[in-house]
């Protein structure tokens, strides 16, 4: 049913996914209904008539109404056109969680908190509530939730963007001192990939299991890289010529065949670096967390 509702009647989903609205964003939205009038209705179920004269509850469209909200309070618009349907608190949050999928504003961890709701308390599991929600793995279930175990600090640190998902995925699943081993390593440009964050929550792991053991492993001898520091210095001092008056120019006439196998060569030379920048940096990695 479609119906004009008094915005003073409506109230919002205190168990909406998405818990940030960024203000300028509303605002904006609040002055192009204001211009161009609401394009879509939002959808809203009744309530039973709360403390506070509510009788119905928003199920999508929390940015519109909030934007109504806004208008209200200018004393522009009093009212908001709605979807009314009804629906249990169980389809309320699916809808909800649907709703939010398709945003891209959803933080991982407001979308783990929505799937950990329904798995708690209406006895989903990931695989029936990935099917539910049109997800088509349900590993996407079990990464987010995983996040839950954070510390708030650490949470707040993935909410801005210090550590990146991967990363608070394997810190998750530490102890709260493993959590902060695993941070400084990731302040220190360590653990910058899948794999040597996943080596490095290992090794925090293992290190403190013997921490609790009566005869704790002996850490195993650090081999030497002087060879390889050796090769990389050489392999610096066999370019430093072609910079020596500045960035290197090439000729402007050159034979093209010449110059596609230099460009060759150099191609296999950054793959081989890049290989073995990666490998130094994850064993680095797990060196420093053991």
């Amino acid at each position: 049913m479609l119906k004009r509702i008094p915005l003073n009647l409506i109230t919002r989903n205190p168990d909406q996914p998405r818990q940030h609205f960024d203000q300028r964003a509303l605002e904006e939205l609040a002055n192009s209904i204001h211009e161009n009038g609401l394009q879509q209705p939002i959808t809203v179920r009744p309530i039973e008539r709360d403390g506070e004269g509510h009788e119905y509850q928003v199920i999508m469209g929390e940015r519109r109404f909030r934007a109504h909200k806004l208008l209200e309070a200018d004393g522009e618009l009093f009212d908001i056109l709605c979807h009314v349907r009804r629906m249990d608190d169980r389809d309320m949050h699916i809808n909800a969680i649907l709703e939010n999928l398709q945003r891209a504003e959803v933080s991982p961890l407001e979308e783990a908190i929505a799937y950990q709701r329904m798995l708690d308390e209406f006895d989903f599991t990931p695989e029936t509530l990935a099917t539910k929600l049109g997800i088509s793995q349900a590993w996407r279930i079990t990464y987010r939730t995983k996040l839950l175990g954070l510390t708030d600090d650490n949470r707040d640190l993935l909410s801005r963007g210090v550590v990146s998902h991967t990363q608070a995925y394997h810190m998750a699943g530490l102890s709260p001192n493993g959590q902060q081993t695993f941070l400084k390593l990731c302040m220190a440009g360590l653990a910058s990939t899948d794999k040597a964050a996943a080596e490095a929550a290992d090794a925090i792991v293992t290190k403190e299991a013997q921490a609790e053991m009566p005869m704790v492993a002996q850490i195993p001898k650090r081999a030497s890289l002087k060879s390889l520091d050796e090769r990389i210095d050489k392999l610096g001092t066999a370019m430093q010529p072609l910079f020596k008056d500045g960035p290197f120019k090439a000729p402007k006439s050159i034979d093209p065949d010449e110059a596609q196998r230099c460009i060759e060569k150099l191609k296999l030379l950054r793959r081989n670096i890049a290989q073995i920048e990666s490998e130094l940096t994850r064993s680095a990695t797990v060196s420093a967390a053991a």
